[in-house]
């Protein structure tokens, strides 16, 4: 699960363009994916929808409805996923990248931390324990240092 969440959170980007301590995480390395009969929560509040289909071009949404009446564009990678569940990006309000080590020594968890976050389904983070009270989209990525994550202050 973590190597979708983090191909669809990486929008837009051929996965040739991350450095190779992204790519090993990438699974699906193609810019039209159609996901079907998945369970969809749409994050509005309305009641989950069940066998339903969503469309990925180029790291956007671009078509979401019923499996038999959603049409999959030609050439897309079709993935049954029968039993999972879709759901909108999670904005955590209240996580962490720091910590206080043995001795009161402080120690960031940027690279951990936000990949973990990611592979959850977090993808944008109000960090509680960083010092300089900055906010960070691990969807977002330096292909050239192979980082995710993007510092907002």
């Amino acid at each position: 699960m973590y190597a979708l969440t983090l191909l669809l959170a990486l929008t837009a980007q051929r996965p040739d363009s991350f450095a190779a301590s992204v790519r090993e995480y990438i699974a699906v390395d193609t810019s039209l994916v159609a996901l079907t009969h998945v369970l969809l929560v749409d994050g509005t509040g309305a009641a989950p929808k069940t066998d339903q289909t969503v469309v990925i071009r180029a790291g956007k949404i671009a078509a979401v409805g019923p499996t038999a009446s959603v049409q999959v564009p030609a050439g897309a990678r079709v993935m049954d996923m029968t039993g999972s569940t879709v759901i909108p990006g999670i904005i955590g309000m209240h996580d962490h990248l720091f910590y206080t080590a043995a001795g009161g020594r402080a120690v960031q968890m940027g690279y951990t931390g936000s990949h973990l976050y990611l592979g959850s389904g977090v993808t944008t983070i109000r960090t509680t324990a960083r010092r300089d009270r900055a906010s960070i989209s691990p969807r977002h990525t330096s292909p050239a240092s192979g980082a995710v994550g993007r510092w907002r202050f």
